[in-house]
């Protein structure tokens, strides 16, 4: 009888890619309702064009709706701003599509799918849902974007992990 394999990425996470500047492709986001139910984590599905052995490898980042400098850091890094709607909020180019009342389901219509971006990576400690870090795990998360924008004047963040 054949071995029920389990690929070792699953049990053990992917391979932690060296901190520093990668470049990103943005495949789309899996929207769910904050813990505090009180917003929006975007949850951009991120793979990994260059550095290339670690092609397609998938990095995450929490965009929130309530985290102004993640957002807008977000938009710019792929040279787009944010457009203003119909009801005068901002929002990102393009649009979800999918029922109001389950965010789940929603799939992102727009300029940026496809789209690569440029990003500090960082190396630190896998946290618990608490908050609090595992002992002996680490994981790559995004610090900053780079703005594409020509002559750009916004002040962008330069560690998004609020962490030091």
């Amino acid at each position: 009888m054949p071995d029920f394999k389990v690929p070792k990425d699953t049990i053990e996470g992917p391979p932690i890619i060296e901190a520093g500047r990668v470049v990103l492709r943005l495949d789309g986001f899996k929207p769910q309702l904050s813990k505090g139910k009180d917003s929006i984590n975007f949850n951009p599905v991120f793979k990994v064009v260059s550095p290339s052995e670690h092609a397609d490898q998938r990095v995450f980042f929490n965009m929130n709706s309530n985290f102004r400098p993640g957002i807008v850091d977000f938009a710019h890094a792929f040279g787009t701003e944010l457009v203003k709607n119909n009801d005068g909020d901002y929002v990102i180019p393009g649009r979800f599509d999918g029922p109001d009342e389950d965010m789940t389901k929603w799939v992102y219509a727009g300029p940026l799918l496809g789209q690569a971006c440029d990003v500090d990576l960082i190396i630190e400690p896998r946290r618990d849902d608490k908050g609090q870090p595992i002992e002996g795990k680490v994981q790559n998360s995004i610090k900053r974007f780079y703005c594409t924008i020509e002559g750009c004047s916004e002040k962008h963040a330069l560690d998004l992990t609020g962490r030091k």
